[in-house]
């Protein structure tokens, strides 16, 4: 989008007429490392609530396919060299005095070399900063990793778990292992690295034993410094996701029950979902960990 909206304010400031050729898409995609790092000179960042902190990128897209996403139809993955993302810290550090840096990737570890060269570097370049992102679980990520993420200031992965279920995982595409999620939340927090985590509440075909497993998954890692664990609002059926565009793959019903999807034999329905998401969040506020678990809290839910 960036090059369309510099066209656009081109074609704008040049005193051309704004037609529809201005919302063409370019047919090549952006290289990320060759566009400009922000320029925050024209705002008062003592103004905002975190004056030290900046949004950034070390990639755009998703290296995963996962059915229930709409990203892999739109968005190609193309990542960042870890230099030009590390200049870039840099520069807004000695610039600005900026500290905190959020990654808005869709995962900060499509690359897992690119993303370790990062980490390695902000330490040799003694960047004392502080960042997060989003990040996929990945068996490869081992605990010397970890600590390498830590070193460069790591504070927080939100990680899209998802379930619980090996047989959900992999009809989901999630191209992920139980064993890795669990070792991966145990790993990072191990280090000092907080876990965030989403899952994904009534997959088509997640049943009562797969929902179980979910929450027995929860159970084993509650105590691996879980920052957040958030059930969401139960499966959607999101416009252009595999999932919703081969219904009957996946055991929907073509019309929907209770104004909701269904699967064709009515045993994951509106109903079954909400009361897997609402004993989910009352098992959340039982766990007894040794931190902080966040979730969605209702008057009464526990009742």
């Amino acid at each position: 989008g960036e090059q369309l909206l510099l066209t656009l304010l081109d074609g704008i400031e040049s005193g051309n007429p704004v037609t529809d050729k201005y919302l063409i898409a370019p047919k090549t995609r952006l290289d990320l490392d060759s566009l400009p790092f922000p320029d925050y000179s024209y705002y008062d960042l003592n103004d905002y609530e975190m004056p030290n902190g900046i949004s950034s990128e070390l990639s755009r897209g998703c290296v995963a396919k996962c059915v229930f996403c709409t990203e892999v139809h739109f968005w190609k993955y193309r990542g960042r060299m870890a230099g030009t993302v590390l200049d870039e810290v840099e520069f807004q550090f000695k610039t600005h005095g900026i500290d905190f840096v959020w990654f808005i990737d869709s995962l900060v570890n499509g690359n897992l070399k690119e993303l370790r060269a990062f980490a390695l570097g902000v330490v040799e370049r003694k960047l004392n900063i502080r960042w997060q992102g989003y990040a996929r679980c990945d068996i490869r990520m081992d605990l010397d990793y970890f600590k390498d993420l830590k070193a460069s200031g790591c504070h927080q992965l939100n990680y899209g778990v998802e379930s619980g279920s090996q047989r959900v995982l992999d009809d989901m595409k999630k191209g992920v292992t139980v064993q890795a999620i669990e070792d991966n939340l145990k790993h990072g927090g191990s280090v000092g690295i907080e876990n965030s985590t989403n899952w994904i509440i009534g997959f088509p075909s997640e049943d009562p034993q797969g929902f179980a497993d979910t929450l027995t998954l929860v159970w084993r890692v509650r105590n691996y410094r879980l920052f957040n664990v958030s059930p969401g609002i139960t499966m959607m059926l999101s416009p252009g996701a595999e999932v919703t565009m081969n219904g009957e793959k996946f055991n929907i019903f073509p019309h929907r029950f209770q104004a909701a999807w269904t699967t064709s034999d009515l045993t994951n329905t509106k109903l079954h979902r909400l009361i897997r998401q609402k004993s989910f969040l009352i098992f959340l506020q039982h766990l007894n960990t040794k931190d902080y678990v966040w979730g969605t809290e209702r008057p009464s839910l526990k009742t």
